[in-house]
């Protein structure tokens, strides 16, 4: 009864979100050369063959470059892309076309090369691979180069580790258990593939909540999940030896599987079969409106091979496909997992308000400007929680001290269009200073002679301290005072302290000379170069 309740709960939040209207296919890819941008490409869901897209979202301003990865998030009606060696998550209104920058970009070094995502809307969360290795949660609507995870599940290919993780792709979230899976991989051979889960709270060095083990997910290449059946699809190779072509074969698991699970059903198809061990499979995606699972197939470097093939999700046994599209078309390079997306708008999105960046240093900017809503007039901002450490002038934000503010989007009012409202939180942290110069007056002392320490530049009020870094035998140091004990040289280094609004910073290493007496003749042996 329980599993009834919960398969009946993320039912209706699927029909509320998800309205009836016929879906399409967007796909990115890989591979792309340096300095190009690779497009999202929409197919309709009738399109076959070598069809052309219907849409793009394509060119420099939308800073794609290897898009292998992408997912709808149906609330507010945004597409969430992986940009592989673009290092970044990019956000995008889901029924843009043409040259459209990113809403929101997040580029957190942290983040590294990313091959999948998964928005949890109903925790305001953004769960990613990062690094080709770990599992990292983001805030949703975060923005920028500084933003930190929310938490990270560590990389297990090392010895010690626990983690499960080594190699992950094709990342999804399961709603009803509220976990994270992947397709993951031993790190030595065969590389035995199995699908890894792990809790969305997470983080650290901690073992999986569970494992589907076993020939069944052998040589998984794609992972997908309906909320609504609460069906886990596995797209798997049954590998044969050359010159055979090899079966692919897409099987189905309860949510719940853990173990060596055996399949509640399968499909097979002959449009499935690998023809070569140069042909691929990219991924699998599943689209909840059309209840369709799509293939994408390639041959490495012959983009004019790129195939996806689109299945019932409820097949059993051999299938036929429900559409096949080919060609270069899908994209010039290697294909990406294909993802579902309603043909049209199904609704007025919600406002969302943005903020590029999320995390601001003090004395640094943020740009504002908000998505979705009704009608066209701007939006007026305002800061309402944490006055003191922002100002907005327009749409520019102004961090004003170290800490938190609140920022309140309103649109409409007028013409009949009723008064919106969004909010975006952001975090003010201190700012780095200015270089600090370290002065040594003078550089070249006799022994029992003093060199005055002085600082030019840094920023705020910290004290300035000096210290001897290398050589303290040849010299002592008392304050700002430097004063020489024994021929040789000493290297020192000045430290200031950051304050509310600053870090602490420190200067470069300077080298004072001792022993190198000065005499009125002339004929005074000369100091080494500092």
């Amino acid at each position: 009864m329980r599993r009834a309740l919960q398969s009946l709960v993320v039912f209706s939040c699927v029909v509320l979100a998800s309205p009836g209207v016929h879906a399409d296919i967007m796909v990115g890819g890989m591979g792309t050369p340096a300095g190009a941008n690779h497009p999202l490409n929409h197919f309709s869901s009738l399109a076959q063959g070598s069809m052309l897209p219907q849409r793009q979202i394509v060119g420099p301003a939308t800073l794609l470059h290897e898009p292998g990865f992408g997912v709808y998030e149906p609330t507010h009606q945004l597409i969430y892309v992986s940009d592989f060696r673009g290092q970044a998550i990019r956000v995008y209104p889901a029924f843009a076309s043409g040259d459209v920058p990113p809403l929101r970009v997040i580029n957190s070094p942290s983040l590294g090369q990313t091959r999948a995502n998964a928005p949890v809307f109903a925790h305001n969360e953004l769960g990613t691979i990062s690094n080709n290795c770990c599992i990292a949660t983001f805030p949703m609507h975060a923005s920028g180069s500084s933003i930190t995870p929310l938490r990270s599940i560590f990389w297990g290919g090392g010895s010690g580790g626990v983690t499960g993780l080594n190699n992950p792709v094709g990342l999804i979230y399961l709603a009803p258990t509220d976990e994270y899976a992947v397709i993951d991989s031993d790190s030595t051979p065969p590389f035995t593939t199995r699908i890894v889960f792990h809790h969305r709270t997470s983080s650290g060095d901690v073992p999986p909540s569970r494992q589907i083990t076993g020939p069944n997910v052998a040589n998984a290449r794609g992972l997908a999940y309906d909320p609504v059946s609460r069906h886990l699809f596995v797209l798997r190779v049954d590998i044969q030896p050359s010159p055979a072509s090899s079966p692919g074969i897409i099987n189905v698991f309860d949510d719940l599987a853990s173990g060596d699970a055996v399949p509640i059903r399968e499909i097979t198809s002959n449009s499935l079969f690998l023809p070569t061990q140069s042909h691929y499979f990219a991924g699998l995606g599943f689209d909840p409106y059309t209840q369709r699972l799509m293939v994408s197939r390639v041959l490495g470097g012959f983009p004019s091979f790129n195939q996806i093939v689109s299945f019932s999700a409820s097949a059993s046994g051999p299938a036929g496909a429900i559409q096949m599209l080919e060609g270069s078309q899908l994209s010039g390079h290697h294909l990406g997992v294909p993802f579902g997306v309603p043909a049209f708008s199904p609704t007025v999105p919600p406002l969302i308000a943005i903020a590029h960046p999320t995390t601001v240093a003090f004395g640094g900017t943020s740009a504002l400007s908000t998505h979705g809503g009704q009608g066209s007039s701007p939006a007026a901002y305002s800061v309402t929680s944490g006055i003191p450490n922002c100002s907005i002038q327009g749409n520019t934000l102004t961090a004003l001290q170290p800490g938190a503010c609140t920022v309140t989007a309103t649109t409409g009012g007028s013409s009949g269009i009723p008064v919106q409202t969004a909010s975006i939180s952001l975090q003010i942290t201190q700012a780095p200073q200015a270089a600090l110069t370290l002065i040594t007056s003078p550089k070249v002392i006799p022994v029992g002679g003093i060199s005055i320490l002085s600082t030019q530049g840094g920023s705020g009020t910290g004290a300035v301290q000096y210290a001897i870094f290398t050589g303290s035998e040849h010299c002592q140091l008392q304050g700002n005072t430097l004063t020489g004990l024994a021929e040789g040289s000493c290297t020192v280094y000045a430290v200031k302290s950051g304050d509310t609004y600053y870090y602490p910073t420190s200067s470069e290493f300077t080298t004072v000379m001792v022993g190198y007496r000065i005499f009125s003749g002339g004929f005074e042996p000369l100091a080494p170069t500092p």
